[in-house]
Protein backbone atom coordinates (compact mmCIF):
# COMPACT_ATOMS: atom_id res chain seq x y z
CA UNK A 1 0.00 0.00 0.00
CA UNK A 2 1.47 3.52 -0.85
CA UNK A 3 2.70 5.40 1.80
CA UNK A 4 2.57 2.32 4.52
CA UNK A 5 5.20 1.00 6.45
CA UNK A 6 5.45 -2.45 5.39
CA UNK A 7 3.91 -4.72 7.76
CA UNK A 8 2.33 -1.58 9.53
CA UNK A 9 -1.83 -1.64 10.27
CA UNK A 10 -3.55 1.11 8.84
CA UNK A 11 -5.30 3.03 11.56
CA UNK A 12 -8.40 2.05 12.72
CA UNK A 13 -11.07 4.19 9.82
CA UNK A 14 -14.03 5.15 12.39
CA UNK A 15 -11.14 6.34 14.72
CA UNK A 16 -10.30 8.62 12.37
CA UNK A 17 -13.74 9.97 11.85
CA UNK A 18 -14.83 10.32 15.25
CA UNK A 19 -11.43 12.32 15.15
CA UNK A 20 -11.94 14.13 12.16
CA UNK A 21 -15.78 15.00 13.50
CA UNK A 22 -14.15 15.43 16.92
CA UNK A 23 -11.77 18.31 15.61
CA UNK A 24 -14.06 19.95 13.96
CA UNK A 25 -16.97 20.53 16.29
CA UNK A 26 -14.05 22.03 18.74
CA UNK A 27 -12.95 24.51 15.70
CA UNK A 28 -16.67 25.58 15.37
CA UNK A 29 -17.87 25.87 19.37
CA UNK A 30 -14.56 28.36 19.97
CA UNK A 31 -17.08 30.57 17.75
CA UNK A 32 -19.66 30.14 20.22
CA UNK A 33 -19.56 32.31 22.99
CA UNK A 34 -22.91 32.06 24.98
CA UNK A 35 -23.51 32.92 28.80
CA UNK A 36 -25.15 29.08 28.93
CA UNK A 37 -21.83 27.14 27.20
CA UNK A 38 -18.49 26.70 28.29
CA UNK A 39 -16.31 28.60 25.91
CA UNK A 40 -14.05 26.37 23.98
CA UNK A 41 -10.51 27.90 24.26
CA UNK A 42 -8.37 25.52 22.29
CA UNK A 43 -7.64 22.47 20.51
CA UNK A 44 -4.76 20.53 21.69
CA UNK A 45 -3.15 16.74 20.98
CA UNK A 46 -2.42 15.07 23.91
CA UNK A 47 -0.96 11.40 23.12
CA UNK A 48 -1.45 11.76 19.98
CA UNK A 49 -5.30 12.61 20.04
CA UNK A 50 -7.23 15.72 19.83
CA UNK A 51 -8.72 17.28 23.48
CA UNK A 52 -10.59 20.53 23.67
CA UNK A 53 -9.36 22.95 26.34
CA UNK A 54 -12.70 24.53 27.65
CA UNK A 55 -13.17 27.40 30.61
CA UNK A 56 -13.29 25.83 34.23
CA UNK A 57 -16.49 26.34 35.99
CA UNK A 58 -16.81 25.51 39.95
CA UNK A 59 -19.84 23.96 41.13
CA UNK A 60 -21.39 20.43 40.95
CA UNK A 61 -22.49 19.16 37.88
CA UNK A 62 -26.43 18.83 37.18
CA UNK A 63 -27.16 15.72 37.72
CA UNK A 64 -24.86 16.29 41.00
CA UNK A 65 -27.13 19.23 42.11
CA UNK A 66 -30.41 17.20 40.97
CA UNK A 67 -28.86 14.63 44.16
CA UNK A 68 -28.17 17.08 46.33
CA UNK A 69 -31.90 17.68 47.47
CA UNK A 70 -35.44 17.04 45.81
CA UNK A 71 -36.20 20.08 44.10
CA UNK A 72 -39.70 22.13 43.21
CA UNK A 73 -40.01 22.31 39.27
CA UNK A 74 -39.97 25.64 39.28
CA UNK A 75 -36.42 25.80 40.60
CA UNK A 76 -35.79 22.99 37.81
CA UNK A 77 -37.23 24.16 34.97
CA UNK A 78 -35.28 27.62 34.47
CA UNK A 79 -31.86 25.58 35.15
CA UNK A 80 -33.18 23.14 32.28
CA UNK A 81 -34.07 26.16 30.10
CA UNK A 82 -30.69 27.51 30.12
CA UNK A 83 -29.41 24.19 29.16
CA UNK A 84 -31.52 24.28 26.26
CA UNK A 85 -30.34 27.73 25.10
CA UNK A 86 -26.93 26.69 25.75
CA UNK A 87 -27.25 23.71 23.21
CA UNK A 88 -28.96 25.93 21.04
CA UNK A 89 -26.36 28.09 20.61
CA UNK A 90 -24.05 25.26 19.56
CA UNK A 91 -26.64 24.21 17.19
CA UNK A 92 -27.09 27.37 15.32
CA UNK A 93 -23.53 26.74 14.38
CA UNK A 94 -23.88 23.11 13.08
CA UNK A 95 -22.80 21.07 16.24
CA UNK A 96 -24.79 18.89 17.82
CA UNK A 97 -23.67 17.01 21.00
CA UNK A 98 -23.85 13.50 21.37
CA UNK A 99 -23.22 12.47 24.47
CA UNK A 100 -25.42 15.53 26.77
CA UNK A 101 -26.24 14.34 30.24
CA UNK A 102 -27.03 15.54 33.38
CA UNK A 103 -22.94 14.51 34.78
CA UNK A 104 -21.57 16.73 31.64
CA UNK A 105 -23.47 19.86 32.88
Amino acid sequence: MPGSAAGAADPDPEASRWESAFRAAVIAQRGVIHPNRLQVIDLVEVDGRPAAVVEHVAGPSLATWLRVRQRPVDEIVPVFEDVVRGVGAAHEVGVHHLALDAAGV
